[in-house]
């Protein structure tokens, strides 16, 4: 007996219609009540509040997918230099540091504007930690597999 062929074309467009319907009605309609608020508060145009609202939701959309394509690269940098038996323990502690370097990245932020009265030169001088992290990652060494 010949099977027919799932399309799953059709499976999208069933997600692709539920996140426009789910979207739809809590954001727009929240969003809308705010509307001449933002007018009067900001003196924003109908057709700025609009692009501001349409590249917000272009922004989520794109820090999703990074998101999402950065949990993947670490997992497969995890497993590849501490193997895979210890991913979940470094995801935790990964996440942890990652809490705490959040909770801690105001700190300098609020100290450089009081010294130096501007969030600018901090920022700059903190352009030292990816740099430094970046280096650290070029120098690893690759991962040798003991089998």
């Amino acid at each position: 007996m010949k099977t027919k062929n799932f399309y799953y074309g059709w499976v999208i467009v069933f997600i692709a219609g539920l996140t426009v319907f789910f979207s739809g009605p809590g954001q727009t309609y929240s969003n809308a009540a705010f509307i001449d608020e933002y007018i009067q508060t900001f003196g924003w145009s109908r057709t700025e509040v609009s692009s501001i609202y349409s590249l917000a939701i272009l922004f989520g959309i794109i820090w999703g997918i990074a998101n999402g394509l950065e949990r993947i690269g670490t997992n497969i940098v995890w497993a590849n230099y501490f193997g895979r038996k210890h991913v979940g323990s470094i995801n935790g502690i990964e996440s942890t540091m990652l809490v705490i370097g959040s909770s801690l990245g105001a700190l300098p932020l609020g100290l450089g504007h009081d010294i130096f009265q501007s969030y600018s030169l901090t920022i700059y001088m903190m352009i030292i930690f990816p740099i430094i992290g970046l280096v650290c990652a070029l120098l690893a060494k690759k991962p040798v597999k003991n089998y």
